[in-house]
């Protein structure tokens, strides 16, 4: 018998032979499981199942976080197709694969965690995530490894990760398109899911819809329909929300509008929040810039703490800045009277890790690498340890879901975009099984450097979370550096002690003569059981009430501005600059109640024409008065206050209260006083996310800083250093600073925030800093002056001075840097 092999056949099996010998595999494209996330539970099997366009013998290899191998054999599938390996402890793992047919690339990793069945549950836990699931779980067809919804595995890994409370997201304008007309898509779908897990959910809305706007850009206007819907929301989800948050970020971006305008929406809401559920909470949007910003003090001028319960805001600063933050927002809301208001971080996150270093399997995107993954891991528990401990009673790490920012540079969330669980999410299961229904007691000092935090357990035995500084804990560690273990000792009784470490690996120690010897890491390490430890630094104590006294007003009415052009909004959005002794504006009246209201405006700081004696408002409406404003603003004096109130029904109502400045009175009444050594292009520092050149520019007869972006910087900013000369340049009784300022971009796009820094020391990219505001620069010359509203000037060493524009090449001129002190 004779075989006849053609040559188009010959090419054909030697093509197919050398594809086959050729092929490369990406591990994380060929391993899969049905364990949702590659998250095992420590009573489920760990089965897998291979890709079938692999044909060759597979042998493979477990590791632990560790590095050390764990597991390892052939690949041999059962009737499924599946392969089962053998029972591992509770840990985060990396499988590699090795075939002399294929090649094979990165690992698949998997974790192994406490089954949710033998876990305690507290009523209450300050472990939470922010998991923005209704926005960033959206299905993505062009994913091709997960292009569905991601919401259920969210919400199942919650439930696997022991977190009792998540946030979310819903945006006003696309739930209620039209008046009246309510399409509650993935929202209600996300509140139900997490509800049957037994999850509750702090609820953020934002985003208004365009009938709800007249004048405004980003806040509704209609408070009458900012009520209704607070009050839909609140009746809709009735049961699965904890709280609702009203805004985000009210101090950046997320507005445009003034503060006592932020003031007046969030009452509204407030109100319907109640009238929707009495019981519910409501949480104040969050602050994003610390320190905290003149435009926080204006919206409490308002009145504000009287519409909300919770203190919000949101940190991703160092580590080491905890402390100070926190003592910053204490003392605040001990100076405007709530010193008993809890604080929650509904955001908390970190760029410790930098941006992405290793290339996505989605196009365009950077995502972390294993080090990158393991520095995130480690902030986990540490961040949330840190804010504990300084009293916060709720803290969301950001993010849970996958989540790109940055063209796709800055790699958020615990999970990656396929879906499958980063060592954070396992360090978070950890976090949460090994604390969650303890109670902290206290910082303890078993030696130098060594981190311990102390918490009693359910039955009264104690547990011991330490570590070594790290750069995450300290900014004189440089980062990337080896840190070295140390030892500590703790006298316990005789015994064995469960030991883990950050990702579950179990373990045990034993006492020598009643003392336990203990190795710390940068990577923190529980330990449990103990018993007879002290606190050296004691828990805060825990926060009585935080009611703010409102029983004798009348929160219900509520004034509302709308100032005309006579007014010019400050950048910060903190106070109005009026020109001329006079102005115009609309006072709008609104009642917020159902039933008619009727009472009389007062004014402080200023007359008022054009308000009568006498004002009745009816039901869920308003009345509104076209006024002409005098402030009263002393001669000598350069700003002050426009204040509203009144009294309706016989009880007094919230006030509206307007910062004014008189700007033609700076040059008046304040004696200016040259920076000459502005002029000098060799005293000011270079600082910028790109490369600056800084000269004198003879033409302009000013200073030109010069700024390239190199492709691929997606963070630009710019804020060259100017140290002051003490003691003639001190700042000491300065009420402004003045300059002329020009600049040019690439593109017309605008910039994304320009800001005077006020800094506290003259080290590069170091010391606290004070941000404030001015209007973005323009290609034409133009003067800027920007009110100095620190409490403590004196204590200011150096100024940043530029902006964060949106160009790969950005060129500003800045001449005539003057202090203005008051006479």
């Amino acid at each position: 018998m004779s075989v006849r092999i053609t040559l188009g056949l010959l090419l054909t099996i030697c093509g197919a032979r050398l594809l086959t010998a050729s092929a490369t595999f990406d591990v994380e494209e060929v391993v899969n499981s049905d364990a949702i996330g590659m998250v095992f539970t420590d009573k489920q099997p760990l089965v897998f199942s291979m890709d079938k366009r692999i044909v060759g013998p597979v042998d493979y290899t477990v590791s632990n976080w560790h590095g050390e191998v764990v597991a390892q054999g052939s690949w041999k599938r059962d009737e499924t197709g599946k392969r089962t390996l053998p029972e591992l402890p509770r840990g985060y793992y990396r499988m590699t694969l090795q075939s002399p047919a294929e090649t094979f690339t990165g690992n698949r990793s998997f974790a192994v965690i406490v089954d949710p069945a033998e876990r305690r549950f507290p009523p209450d836990s300050p472990f939470c995530v922010d998991t923005a699931q209704s926005w960033l779980g959206r299905p993505a067809p062009n994913n091709r490894r997960f292009p569905g919804a991601g919401y259920e595995t969210i919400s199942e890994l919650c439930r696997l990760a022991g977190i009792l409370m998540i946030r979310d997201r819903l945006s006003w304008r696309q739930v209620e398109p039209q008046p009246g007309k309510f399409s509650w898509g993935q929202y209600a779908e996300n509140a139900e899911m997490l509800n049957q897990r037994n999850i509750k959910i702090s609820g953020m809305y934002h985003d208004a819809p365009q009938w709800a706007k007249h004048h405004s850009l980003k806040l509704p206007d209609d408070l009458a329909a900012t009520y209704r819907f607070a009050e839909k929301l609140a009746k809709t989800f009735h049961g699965q929300m904890a709280n609702w948050e009203f805004w985000n970020e009210e101090d950046s971006e997320f507005t445009s509008e003034p503060a006592w305008d932020y003031a007046a929406t969030l009452k509204a809401a407030y109100l319907g929040f109640k009238a929707g559920d009495p019981q519910l909470s409501v949480a104040i949007g969050a602050f994003s810039a610390f320190p905290l910003k003149p435009y926080c003090k204006v919206v409490w001028n308002n009145d504000a703490a009287m519409f909300f319960d919770i203190f919000n805001f949101h940190i991703y600063s160092n580590l080491q800045a905890y402390p100070g933050i926190i003592k910053d927002l204490r003392t605040f809301l001990a100076v405007n009277g709530n010193p008993q208001m809890p604080i929650w971080i509904t955001e908390n996150g970190t760029r410790a890790e930098g941006f992405g270093k290793a290339v996505s399997y989605l196009p365009g995107k950077k995502i972390h690498s294993p080090e990158q993954e393991m520095i995130v891991a480690e902030f986990v528990p540490k961040s949330q340890i840190y804010l504990q401990s300084q009293g916060v009673e709720k803290s969301f790490f950001f993010v849970m879901s996958p989540y790109n920012e940055y063209s796709g540079s800055k790699d958020w969330g615990l999970l990656r975009q396929d879906y499958t669980a980063k060592p954070g999410y396992v360090a978070f299961a950890v976090l949460t099984d090994q604390l969650a229904d303890c109670n902290y007691r206290g910082r303890i000092t078993p030696a130098p450097a060594i981190n311990a935090f102390l918490y009693e357990q359910s039955n009264g035995l104690q547990t011991l979370v330490y570590w070594t500084d790290s750069e995450l804990d300290s900014d004189r560690i440089a980062p990337g550096g080896k840190i070295p273990e140390k030892f500590f000792t703790l006298k316990a009784p005789d015994g064995e002690y469960p030991v883990c470490d950050m990702l579950g690996t179990p373990s045990a120690v034993r006492t020598e003569r009643g003392t336990l010897t203990l190795t710390a890491s940068r990577f923190p390490m529980y330990i449990k059981n103990l018993s007879g430890l002290r606190p050296s630094i004691p828990a805060p104590k825990a926060r009585a009430s935080a009611a703010t006294q409102k029983n004798d007003k009348d929160l219900s009415v509520i004034l509302k501005p709308v100032l005309s052009p006579d007014f010019k909004l400050s950048a910060g959005k903190d106070m109005v600059e009026l020109k001329n002794t006079a102005g115009k504006m609309k006072l709008e009246i609104w009642n917020l109640s159902n039933i008619p209201k009727d009472g009389s405006i007062t004014v402080k700081g200023g007359t008022a024409e054009g308000l009568p004696e006498r004002i009745s408002v009816p039901p869920m409406n308003k009345v509104e008065y076209e006024l002409s404003l005098v402030p009263a603003i002393a001669p000598d004096q350069i700003d002050g206050n426009i204040e509203f109130g009144g009294v309706f029904d016989h009880r007094p109502i919230s006030r509206l209260v307007i910062p004014i400045l008189v700007s033609n009175r700076i040059s008046t009444g304040c004696r200016s006083i040259v920076l000459s050594n502005a002029d000098d292009p060799k005293k000011w520092r270079a600082n910028t996310s790109g490369i600056m050149e800084i000269s004198y520019d003879e033409t302009e007869k000013a200073v030109k800083f010069e700024t390239f972006f190199p492709p691929g910087t997606d963070d630009r900013w710019v804020y060259p250093e100017y140290v002051l000369r003490q003691p003639n340049e001190s700042l000491r009784n300065v009420y402004a600073i003045g300059f002329d300022i020009k600049a040019v971009q690439e593109i017309t796009k605008p910039y994304s925030c320009s800001l005077l820094m006020l800094v506290t020391g003259t080290e590069k990219e170091k010391g606290q800093s004070f941000m404030l505001d001015y209007m973005p620069p323009a290609p034409d010359w133009q003067n800027r002056i920007v009110v100095i509203t620190e409490a403590s000037p004196e204590k200011v060493k150096m100024l940043r001075l530029g902006l964060n524009p949106r160009a790969n090449k950005v060129t500003y001129w800045i001449r005539n840097v003057k202090l203005f002190v008051k006479k």
